[in-house]
């Protein structure tokens, strides 16, 4: 995937990242081809089918164990070997006894190394000269010097017409893999993850999942990233982005590994649980019936003698009684360090006692009725 999308990109903007200017004509391969070779792998059976579909694109797969069907590949992994060995610290070299670990030098991050990557590459493409390479009676005629780059400038001037751009976002969109997703009445659920979108909304699709079922669909997803994954319109022309939804916020920016350690561990904390639910069961049980064997064992032996008539006749008398004595227990005092306050105080002083107040309440309205 990353490969393809580098070959299709532009290399200048791709250069100037890890700090090597260049110019576009030192660089200027940036096409989808018209077939693509490929090693089995990822490129078979039907993973490569959306850059079939969507560029007419046409894949072929070496059968296994031929390497000199590919040995234009297999032999620059040589030749940039043998460029940069000798110039990065820690490369991989032959050992004899007693010799010192090449792992004890490493010294480069990762971007350093792409950096000699790309060096190496830029070198060889202007200077490598090819002395064995075939040229045609008309690169003959034409003077052509067997480098990589005039090669790639003749062909591109003289037969062009195969290599083709590709707007980037859509090529990056045909490249991402893609998983079978659920609708189902509370979004789109994808490997455990749910998302909403615009386009379901509009169409409804969660309320016809509530009425009927559920329903398949493939959506396309960058695996570095759960936080968004792509519906293919058009047969990949166009898309529609689904968004991971706030109840799964805790996935947003992780990738694929992290999500599924995570779901893996619940389904063992899950697992482990059940012994500590049965557990937990069982004790509970205990103590309930502890309590009601308590609550029996309370009850007056006198009960008995009364008649069902007579103990259901007191049901709400008690009732009444026992609220008044919850509402009286219960009551909250609030300000008693006030209170306490007060208490000490002379009689002019303080709050008005309150059945003096109830007495003014009685006279006044005594005086409003007549």
């Amino acid at each position: 995937m990353l490969a393809l999308e580098n070959a299709a990109s532009d290399k200048v903007s791709f250069c100037a990242e890890f700090g090597v200017p260049i110019e576009e004509w030192e660089w200027p391969s940036h096409h989808l081809p018209e077939a693509i070779l490929a090693d089995r792998g990822e490129l078979e059976g039907g993973n490569a089918d959306h850059l079939v579909n969507a560029f007419n694109i046409r894949v072929h797969n070496t059968p296994p164990g031929r390497a000199d069907l590919k040995g234009i590949v297999e032999k620059h992994f040589d030749i940039t070997n043998q460029r940069l060995n000798k110039w990065v610290p820690g490369a991989v070299r032959k050992r004899e006894r007693g010799d010192r670990d090449y792992r004890l030098d490493a010294q480069l991050d990762i971007d350093q190394f792409r950096k000699l990557i790309l060096l190496s590459v830029l070198d060889y493409n202007r200077n490598k000269r090819l002395d064995k390479y075939h040229k045609d009676r008309q690169m003959i005629a034409d003077g052509v010097e067997p480098y990589p780059l005039d090669l790639w400038n003749w062909g591109i001037k003289n037969r062009t017409g195969h290599l083709r751009t590709v707007p980037l976002e859509r090529l990056r969109l045909n490249l991402l893999p893609e998983v079978e997703a659920s609708i189902t009445k509370s979004g789109i659920l994808c490997e455990g993850l749910e998302y909403i979108s615009e386009l379901a909304v509009r169409e409804q699709w969660y309320e016809r999942a509530r009425e009927h079922r559920r329903r398949k669909v493939v959506v396309a997803r960058d695996p570095r990233d759960l936080s968004q994954i792509y519906l293919r319109l058009d047969n990949g022309a166009r898309m529609e982005v689904c968004y991971l939804k706030d109840t799964d916020a805790a996935f947003r920016s992780r990738d694929f590994y992290e999500a599924a350690d995570e779901f893996e561990l619940r389904k063992l904390r899950s697992a482990l649980s059940k012994g500590r639910t049965t557990q937990a069961a069982t004790d509970l049980q205990a103590e309930l019936e502890a309590v009601v064997a308590q609550a029996q064992a309370q009850v007056p032996e006198d009960i008995a003698q009364l008649s069902n008539r007579e103990r259901v006749g007191g049901i709400r008398p008690n009732r009444n009684y026992e609220r008044a004595r919850e509402r009286k227990a219960k009551a909250w005092q609030l300000g008693e360090e006030q209170s306490s306050q007060a208490a000490g105080k002379s009689p002019g002083e303080g709050h008005i006692p309150l059945q003096q107040i109830q007495r003014l309440r009685n006279s006044i309205q005594r005086r409003t009725q007549q």
